[in-house]
């Protein structure tokens, strides 16, 4: 029970990070180095696509999770 609850807040938040990313403007800002929210998010997507070949509408919570270590140990 809890672990569905736990499932639904996450797919809510991916949810909302597919929103905010495909409306948000892209700062030019290098997606290597910058810390901007903006930025970290383009940097994740980048990583679902380049690296894992997923696109956020067929992404698993798996593959964000995989596109942010990614993320976070590249830079």
């Amino acid at each position: 029970m809890i672990a569905g609850k736990k499932r639904n807040l996450l797919e809510q938040e991916m949810t909302l990070f597919q929103d905010k990313f495909v409306t948000s403007k892209i700062i030019t800002e290098d997606d290597r180095t910058g810390l901007s929210v903006t930025t970290l998010r383009r940097a994740i997507a980048d990583n679902l696509r380049y690296l894992q070949g997923k696109t956020p509408a067929t992404a698993s919570i798996n593959d964000y999770y995989l596109a942010l270590a990614y993320t976070w140990s590249l830079d």
